[in-house]
């Protein structure tokens, strides 16, 4: 990934807010002009854009970084005006912002949240799948004999139970008050 950082960054243990823009790779370049044109305001501190063919391939092959949810939704609602029909790839586990999955968005765990021993380096998705993952193998054990829940609905469970939105893929905004 190649990125760029302009000065407004957030200072401390506030919220990253991340915006996913995912385009099919083909329409990348056009896609890429708009979206510099739209955060040219500098609402973003931090663009990230895959550097080779393997990044660009990915769903999550253009991120640009907020310190504030409120300039993330308003940034994405410009650009859900400006990018509307162009081909959707799709970021998983993220909320989405348009009605296509072409914009949406995430937010890293606090890093008290955070799985031992990626407390550096745990995006959002990563958390959320390692949570998931954790929960379907703890119930496809003998802890979860009883519940009458197939060990995808028992994961999606306890995902709730951890403050996540499972609609919607957001977290509560109380997962953040353990982390101060």
């Amino acid at each position: 990934m190649v990125s760029t950082t302009s000065t407004a960054r957030g200072k401390g243990a506030r919220p990253v807010y991340k915006l996913y823009i995912s385009p099919e790779i083909e329409v990348i370049g056009d896609v890429f002009s708009i979206v510099v044109d739209v955060l040219g305001s500098d609402s973003a501190y931090t663009i990230k854009v895959g550097s080779d063919v393997y990044g660009m391939q990915r769903p999550d092959k253009m991120i640009a970084y907020f310190s504030s949810l409120s300039v993330l939704l308003k940034t994405a609602e410009q650009l859900a005006h400006e990018l509307n029909g162009f081909p959707v790839h799709g970021v998983p586990f993220t909320a989405q912002l348009d009605n296509y999955g072409l914009l949406s968005w995430g937010v890293d765990p606090p890093r008290l949240e955070r799985t031992p021993g990626l407390e550096n380096a745990e995006s959002w998705r990563v958390w959320v799948v390692n949570r998931l993952a954790s929960a379907i193998l703890i119930a496809r054990g003998k802890a979860t004999e009883g519940l009458g829940l197939p060990p995808w609905r028992f994961a999606i469970e306890r995902l709730r139970l951890e403050e996540v939105d499972v609609d919607n893929w957001t977290p509560l905004t109380s997962i953040w008050q353990r982390d101060a």
